[in-house]
């Protein structure tokens, strides 16, 4: 019943949900979600509700009776009823936010970014986990590029949760490319991470190794090992990365120094100081890559 009502909160974020369409669907859960919090009763009169898989927009009549009617729909008969009948509850998007953070071992904070974007917390101080919205591709691509400057923190990876995947696969790749992943949400289990995601908290992309870093690229963190680079080393790292990023992970080494404020005489000369550095760097055909 959650991914449900999260399905139908892409249609409109602020929707409601009338009781009896709740009970229709599933009693038992209904009377399970209510227990645990995360849905909670509205007690006054919004302008729209949901039943029977339809936003329905409520309207007072004169007499105190009340009208449900589908804007969208010319032909649809408006349901009447009294006012003590449309008993109406909302998701509450913080406590199934609490959920997932338990469930997955979430850190940091968690709350809404947009009206459509929702941070439910972090697995490393580089990657947040978001619950988006979406309503179609056209308005939702531009929504997950916005990511990175609606967050809190100066995350470089995002996994993006959704009730439903409205995104092109090609619209996919290019956000990818910028770090941010999307992932459906399992309808049988909606608080767990699901399968695509799981695999993307290893790394950037599928199984490739975990990697953390600092703004400044002095200390990463590629699976277990941590280096700590000096400031020409830490240079060439982050322009490596922005390459792998961008999907042209292989530089040759003066593409690399034109990159960086300093002159090194080779990768050798600037990470002579970095024990195990050819565990991070990577030499292929003269050309170099993060060992991603």
């Amino acid at each position: 019943m959650i991914r449900r009502l999260l399905g139908r909160l892409e249609k409109n974020p602020s929707a409601v949900f009338a009781e009896g369409e709740l009970r229709r669907q599933d009693p038992e859960q209904f009377e399970r979600i209510k227990d645990e919090g995360l849905i909670r009763r509205v007690p006054d009169l919004d302008e729209s509700v949901v039943d029977a898989g339809r936003l329905l927009t409520v309207c007072a009549n004169p007499d105190g009776t009340l009208e449900a009617l589908d804007d969208e729909d010319v032909e649809f008969d408006p349901i009447e009823s009294s006012a003590g009948s449309w008993v109406r509850w909302r998701l509450d998007l913080a406590a199934y936010a609490d959920r997932f953070r338990e469930v997955n071992s979430l850190a940091g904070v968690h709350g809404p970014l947009t009206s459509r974007l929702y941070l439910l917390g972090e697995t490393s101080p580089v990657e947040a986990i978001v619950l988006a919205l979406l309503v179609d591709g056209a308005s939702g691509l531009p929504l997950l590029r916005s990511l990175p400057q609606v967050a809190p923190s100066a995350y470089e990876r995002f996994l993006v949760l959704t009730p439903s995947l409205p995104i092109p696969a090609r619209d996919m790749r290019s956000l990818e490319a910028l770090g941010i992943f999307l992932a459906q949400l399992n309808a049988a289990a909606p608080f767990a991470m699901p399968n695509r995601a799981a695999r993307e908290r290893r790394g950037l992309f599928g199984d490739q190794p975990a990697f953390e870093h600092s703004p400044d690229y002095t200390w990463i963190k590629l699976d277990r090992e941590v280096f700590l680079l000096p400031d020409t080393a830490a240079a060439i790292a982050k322009v490596l990365h922005e390459a792998h990023l961008a999907g042209r992970p292989y530089l040759r080494w003066p593409e690399i120094v034109t990159e960086i404020y300093a002159s090194p005489k080779s990768m050798h000369d600037a990470f002579k100081t970095v024990r195990n550095w050819k565990a991070l760097i990577v030499l292929e055909r003269r050309r170099y890559r993060l060992n991603l």
